[in-house]
């Protein structure tokens, strides 16, 4: 992954065993459980302590404990 979360694809190394993103998606024939999908990637993301970021909507819909604030 690249700073910015981006795929990265190379060989395999050491240096790309670390990630900064989880990607989801939800196909839209289930599109019916996508709140028992998001409930389950807000799980991820807090254990994680990072943010939940919905790229279709431009929106974070969970904010990281990780992340600073702006003052």
């Amino acid at each position: 992954m690249s700073e910015e979360g981006d795929n990265i694809e190379d060989d395999i190394t050491v240096s790309s065993l670390k990630a900064n993103c989880v990607n989801f998606h939800i196909p839209y024939g289930f599109m019916d459980g996508a709140d028992v999908c998001t409930s389950i990637a807000k799980q991820i993301a807090a254990s994680l302590g990072w943010e939940l970021y919905d790229p279709q909507s431009d929106r974070i819909l969970q904010r990281s404990s990780n992340r600073a604030t702006k003052p």
